[in-house]
């Protein structure tokens, strides 16, 4: 069995119109973001310890866990599919090139495969991942049996998902279970 810790990046810095795509899709951190996630270092130590952290590629993912890396000792890895490619600032949703159709089965369907994938590398341990609202909200739909896109926009949606900053999960031959 492997126990996830799943942590949702932090506030991300406000995109600025104008400049290409790629940069309006993966805006870094904000400062204020990289406070959420120190004063949440506490609390994710004591969910540990931790053999093994993977984050997404985006910037704001990547930013989280440089932060999380340097107060745990931890070094990780990126892996695409704990990816989000599309960024939603107000009302505006951008995506990356060639990910204009992801939604959220695709986030979904990334989610679990990330998963089962680092669940087959790494059994019996702690791993704690860093990624996004639409992949973890994902997580939870599916662990829900909650398949079709509306349910996981629903699911996606609501606020009480971010409330803690983290999600549990645990996997065991392929099977994921929501824990908190």
């Amino acid at each position: 069995m492997t126990r996830f810790v799943m942590v949702f990046h932090g506030d991300k810095v406000r995109v600025e119109k104008g400049l290409p795509i790629q940069t309006w899709v993966n805006p870094p951190l904000s400062t204020q973001g990289m406070a959420k996630i120190l004063a949440m270092v506490p609390t994710i130590k004591a969910l540990g310890p931790f053999e093994e952290m993977f984050s997404s590629r985006l910037a704001r993912a990547v930013d989280t866990a440089s932060v999380l890396a340097l107060e745990l000792g931890l070094d990780f890895r990126t892996l695409s599919s704990l990816g989000q490619y599309g960024n939603k600032d107000g009302d505006d949703v951008a995506y990356y090139p060639l990910h204009e159709a992801d939604g959220y089965l695709t986030w979904q369907g990334d989610g679990v495969a990330s998963l089962r994938t680092i669940s087959a590398w790494r059994s019996d341990c702690n791993v704690l991942a860093i990624s996004h609202r639409p992949i973890i909200g994902g997580l939870i739909a599916h662990t829900r049996g909650i398949t079709d896109e509306a349910g996981i926009k629903a699911i996606v949606n609501d606020a009480a998902i971010t409330e803690k900053g983290y999600v549990v999960f645990e996997v065991e031959n392929g099977a994921i279970t929501l824990i908190e």
